[in-house]
């Protein structure tokens, strides 16, 4: 039985959902570079920020619309909320790996086939990788197109190698809260219960973040939130943290180990 198939078939159509509205989000918010991307609106927009209660502003990084002037700069602002909304979709994708089947009745069917439940296990965990990696490459490749049809400054070349530690961010955060979503799965009974909690936990470790990013006495939080790995203007200036890829790459092994063993041992019949 070919699981890796029917779990990737699944989800094909919430992939195209997911990115063609992420995409088409960021391509208007693009559209409107050659508008909203002056010196002056650039200028005004960061007097009115400086105006503003400090934690507004760093919640909103209001504080960096005073270079919106430059394409890059622009992006990354409207793409810091792109990467929010796909953290969302790598974590739903990751709640309902091993949970669907069991909450739906179709594990019984699963189980009397010749395959075993590591086999099950990874087989759904790489179909849903494929999904976000898919869904990234798509967010990716149509933002790419507008910073290219849009740019008149910067470049090709240097656009290009600019956003790859963007994109690879993408990827690279929804994959820690995919493994996160997995391993929840592992051991929940139905995506009724596993994609709430995991909902839940990824706008907790957002909000943890933001009480890092705000209070200088709780910087560290910023380790234990995943989202801010891939803060975009922190990619562009290449400005990322080895200890938060060092972490993440923790999360994501223990994480797929955990989920593996505890479905293994899981009891099916209570």
């Amino acid at each position: 039985m070919n699981v890796f198939k029917i779990a990737f078939r699944r989800g094909i159509g919430e992939m195209i959902t997911w990115s063609i509205i992420i995409s088409g989000l960021l391509a208007i918010a693009m559209f409107f570079f050659p508008s909203l991307g002056t010196e002056n609106i650039a200028n005004a927009l960061a007097d009115r920020a400086s105006s503003l209660p400090h934690i507004v502003a760093e919640i909103f990084d209001l504080e960096s619309l005073g270079g919106i002037a430059v394409i890059t700069q622009y992006f990354a602002y409207f793409f810091q909320f792109a990467i929010v909304l796909s953290m969302l979709y790598a974590a739903i994708l990751g709640a309902k790996t091993l949970a669907g089947e069991e909450g739906s009745g179709a594990i019984e069917f699963i189980f009397s086939q010749p395959i075993t439940r590591q086999s099950i296990a990874r087989q759904k965990l790489i179909a849903a990788i494929l999904h976000y990696l898919i869904y990234s490459l798509v967010v990716s490749g149509i933002s790419l197109l507008m910073l290219l049809i849009l740019d008149e400054e910067v470049g090709a070349n240097s656009l290009i190698l600019a956003m790859i530690p963007v994109f690879l961010g993408l990827f690279f955060s929804g994959l820690v809260y995919l493994c996160i979503g997995f391993f929840f799965s592992s051991f929940l009974r139905s995506n009724g219960e596993s994609i709430p909690i995991m909902l839940a936990l990824t706008i907790i470790s957002i909000i943890i973040g933001f009480m890092g990013k705000i209070a200088t006495q709780f910087d560290f939080l910023k380790y234990i939130s995943p989202i801010f790995y891939a803060a975009p203007n922190n990619m562009i200036n290449h400005d990322f943290s080895i200890i938060q890829i060092a972490i993440g790459v923790i999360i994501i092994v223990l994480t797929i180990l955990g989920g593996h063993i505890i479905y293994k041992k899981k009891n099916f019949l209570n």
